[in-house]
């Protein structure tokens, strides 16, 4: 059954995920707490990936009840990882 408002990539979307699109994509692979309010995000990107530059950020959208919040985080990796994968390190602020 195909229902509006969505759109076709937002199906091709549930059947392949990290697919190259509008927007870069990546999936958390892991999150490693630091402190009781920071924890550090392991992210595998997506194929249009690049690579970073040290001092670059990146910026993360995600879906809080149906309304999509975009936040900049400075990557906390190095430029050349083996794995390709980048990190994020995100401190929780109360309100924020």
């Amino acid at each position: 059954m195909v229902t509006t408002p969505l759109l076709p990539s937002d199906y091709l979307d549930l059947v392949s995920p990290l697919r190259a699109g509008a927007d870069l994509r990546g999936r958390i692979e892991a999150v490693h707490p630091e402190t009781d309010d920071a924890a550090t995000v392991v992210i595998r990107p997506g194929r249009g990936w690049r690579g970073h530059t040290a001092g670059q950020y990146v910026r993360i959208g995600v879906d809080v009840d149906g309304v999509r919040l975009w936040r900049a985080y400075s990557i906390t990796s190095p430029t050349h990882r083996r794995d390709g994968r980048v990190t994020i390190t995100v401190k929780a602020i109360p309100g924020g």
